[in-house]
């Protein structure tokens, strides 16, 4: 357990943190936080002064029951006791409701439309998409679900990745549960409940960390991967970047300068390409996929 003076949740890598909620109306200091670590699901029940240990172990997502705040699900990865995990009594205990014990890290998602239920997507020891799984409390059944077509999919750009260690989101429609997206290095959506899906947003950019439907308008898709952030207002069919303004580029440190014209500049940036501006503010692309490292000759400029 940890008790003040001790660790700190910031020493920990944290996955996800949930709000439980608190026993007064605006009284912050008594709100109850789990936080879903590399060092266990975590439990503060002073708005995060102090933190104990509720299970240990590694959690990667914690989602609540949208109806029932006792009710509590986590993922727990690389472990002989690890799948999902389920708290009845507001995450001060946990419990296996599910084993998978070769995955590298789960996310989790719950709905209004069936409030009852969990979905946990998943992915193997190597990175790669393990599957989709969705578990009905009430009933205490689970069922893997088919999703035909994240696999090999018909697509020149591959399909669901191996990088479920570091891109890894799923989200299910508020008000139709057989709506369901998934993100990896590619992004798809189903409307069969996960039996299938097609590829979706396909000339955005790779990498998903985050999808959310908006709660009062289920057509408002809210994303994020390595190129920022895109919003859809056709339910995942379509995509707007939401960008300007923001500094969701990384640059690799191999960046050239020109010899004689300082503010001409040339780089690369992590999954977005190589770069060059001419000495304004603005960039010109140069290559798409990856960037790199950058050279231009001190005494031949053009090259």
């Amino acid at each position: 357990m940890d008790q003040p003076g001790g660790a700190t949740l910031a020493q920990r890598q944290v996955y996800a943190i949930h709000l439980l909620g608190s026993t007064a109306a605006g009284a912050d200091a008594s709100a109850v936080l789990l936080a879903a670590t590399n060092a266990g699901m975590l439990r503060s029940a002073d708005g995060g002064t102090t933190w104990s240990t509720a299970a240990s172990g590694i959690f990667t997502d914690v989602v609540a029951h949208p109806t029932n705040s006792a009710l509590l699900w986590g993922w727990k990865q690389n472990s002989t006791d690890g799948g999902l995990w389920r708290s009845t009594d507001g995450g001060v205990t946990w419990a296996q409701v599910f084993a998978v014990t070769t995955n590298v890290r789960g996310e989790l998602a719950v709905t209004p439309a069936a409030p009852d239920r969990v979905w946990a997507l998943y992915g193997k020891a190597d990175g790669t998409f393990s599957g989709i799984y969705r578990y009905d409390h009430a009933a205490g059944t689970g069922t893997p679900l088919g999703a035909a077509g994240v696999v090999n999919a018909a697509s020149n750009r591959g399909d669901f990745g191996n990088q479920a260690w570091y891109d890894l989101a799923i989200a299910v429609s508020p008000v139709n549960a057989a709506s369901i997206l998934i993100g990896g290095v590619r992004a798809y959506r189903s409307s069969d409940g996960g039996a299938t899906f097609t590829e979706m947003a396909a000339t955005i950019h790779c990498d998903w960390h985050a999808l959310v439907f908006h709660p009062a308008n289920p057509r408002r898709v809210y994303a994020g991967n390595d190129g920022g952030i895109f919003v859809s207002g056709d339910g995942g069919s379509t995509y707007t970047s939401r960008n300007a303004g923001v500094s969701a580029t990384l640059w690799y440190p191999g960046i050239s300068v020109h010899p004689t014209l300082p503010g001409a500049v040339l780089g690369g940036l992590q999954d977005n390409g190589a770069y060059s501006s001419g000495g304004s503010a603005l960039f010109q692309g140069l290559t798409g996929g990856a960037g790199g490292f950058t050279a231009i000759h001190p005494g031949s400029p053009q090259v």
